[in-house]
């Protein structure tokens, strides 16, 4: 064997010493990494080692429109096609009810016309007051500050 080939190592003294307990943490790991490796080494492919063959999703969102059970398409099952046809005319009169149940546009005028009387209601004192206001700034006259007059 060549220098170059030999591995030098730690004594077990010095690896035992306070300062060197990092040094032989580092070692051990190392050391386990060569022995797992060497076991599946005759397993474990370059081309499994380089190509990543899953994906990670990390909310579920992409599987929630997922149909699950049997298909079949093209009369080749047509018990399941059956089912099939049952189950989309079942979620299609579901969607009909979801648009039948929302508001329609004469509930809303109604309760926009509600909406508006309220805020109508709110703000008129406010509006008087305004009003009250102007009308007395155009008939009284701005009265200016005098200065007091010293008897002495």
């Amino acid at each position: 064997m060549s220098r170059g080939e030999l591995k030098t190592s730690l004594s077990k003294g010095l690896l035992s010493m306070r300062f060197m307990q990092k040094s032989k943490q580092k070692l051990e790991k190392e050391k386990e990494v060569q022995e797992s490796q060497s076991l599946y080494a005759s397993e474990i492919t370059d081309e499994m080692k380089k190509e990543v063959t899953f994906i990670t999703e990390l909310s579920r969102g992409a599987c929630e429109d997922v149909i699950k059970g049997r298909l079949s398409f093209g009369g080749i099952n047509p018990e399941i096609e059956r089912i099939m046809a049952e189950e989309a005319a079942a979620l299609a009169a579901e969607h009909d009810k979801r648009l039948e149940t929302s508001i329609s546009d004469e509930s809303m005028a109604e309760h926009y016309v509600g909406v508006s009387r309220t805020f109508n209601k709110k703000f008129q004192k406010y509006a008087k007051r305004h009003r009250q206001d102007e009308n007395s700034d155009s008939s009284k006259k701005k009265k200016k500050f005098l200065k007091p007059v010293d008897d002495d």
